[in-house]
């Protein structure tokens, strides 16, 4: 009995490892494909800056194509919110989201929305749009933060940067130096 279950074991182990993600060899722009990247859906691979921490990576909702990462630098901050809930943030944050679609017109359907809801949130923000690393983005700036939302393929990136008070760079220079850190699959 103990051989069998070593057996199903080995097999199982065998079986999941198996079911790790192929990795391109080279990326758009002809950078090697590296591992130790944070790798969002089948399209985009992140660089984690230096000094930065990758806080969470998770496939969110991976059958529908949602992945979710976020990366901090600096202090820890707790803190409790009017309804008495607990946070913990940190002197510096980027949010991303990667949702891959099977249409070009999905992703776009769904950076709009993504844009739609900064603007209901911080009607005074402005925007222009900026390429960094051979992507497009569209750039919002506003008094708590910076977000990003571009498209490629058919997957919708989409980023969020706060800062606190007290730290060196502003939101949109974070977001600026953490985009050029992208790299996309062929």
């Amino acid at each position: 009995m103990k051989k069998i279950s070593l057996v199903c074991c080995i097999i199982l182990c065998l079986l999941l490892a198996g079911c790790g993600q192929t990795l391109p060899e080279k990326t758009v722009d002809g950078t090697p494909w590296e591992e130790s990247w944070v790798i969002m859906g089948s399209y985009v691979g992140v660089e984690t800056p230096q000094n930065w921490e990758v806080q969470r990576n998770e496939d969110v909702l991976a059958a529908e194509g949602m992945y979710y990462a976020v990366w901090t630098t600096g202090n820890a901050h707790t803190y409790t919110n009017d309804t008495g809930d607990e946070a913990t943030t940190y002197d510096a944050e980027i949010h991303m989201v990667v949702t891959e679609s099977d249409r070009l017109e999905d992703a776009a359907a769904t950076a709009s929305e993504l844009e739609a809801l900064t603007l209901e949130r911080y009607p005074n923000a402005t925007s222009y749009t900026e390429e960094y690393a051979g992507q497009t983005f569209q750039i919002w700036t506003y008094s708590a933060g910076a977000s990003a939302t571009g498209i490629r393929d058919a997957c919708a990136i989409r980023l969020d940067v706060t800062t606190q008070e007290n730290f060196s760079l502003s939101p949109s220079q974070v977001l600026s130096e953490f985009l050029q850190q992208l790299h996309y699959a062929k």
